[in-house]
């Protein structure tokens, strides 16, 4: 007799190693990660100065906004790859004529509460109020309409 069960098992262990891989990046420090500040219309923009080999799975969603000065997707300050800067100035300039914005981005952070500080980059550290930092992964950046 064959046990039913056994057949699921290596399902569910692939399952949950693709869950824990797309709870966020893994980053060792800030020195591993170089930020550059930018500004577009007003706000606080950061990009990589160099494009990471990170990756990154999971999925934010949610208002952007400029909160402190600082770009962020809810509650969220944005580590953006430079492939995505045309999107974030289209975001931006929309924000700046007072629309209300919702976008949907791959990628992963967490909170700073979650013991992140040490990882957030200094140039983000020294410009924005922070309760967490997302780096943006290398899929599109997504404008929902009417959101």
């Amino acid at each position: 007799m064959t046990n039913q069960h056994s057949q699921f098992r290596p399902l569910v262990i692939l399952g949950i190693a693709a869950l824990g891989a797309a709870c966020g990046p893994t980053i060792s420090g800030p020195e591993d990660v170089e930020v550059e500040a930018l500004q577009m219309d007003g706000a606080w923009v950061f990009t990589y100065r160099e494009s990471p080999d990170l990756s990154m799975h999971a999925l934010l969603t949610g208002p952007a906004a400029v909160v402190d000065g600082c770009l962020r997707v809810g509650d969220q300050v944005v580590v953006w790859r430079e492939q995505h800067l045309g999107t974030v100035g289209e975001i931006t300039a929309r924000i700046d004529e007072g629309e209300v914005v919702s976008v949907s981005l791959g990628g992963g952070g967490g909170s700073v509460g979650e013991g992140m500080m040490e990882n957030v980059p200094e140039d983000v550290r020294d410009r924005c109020s922070l309760s967490g930092v997302w780096h943006s992964g290398h899929d599109e950046v997504a404008i929902i309409e009417g959101g």
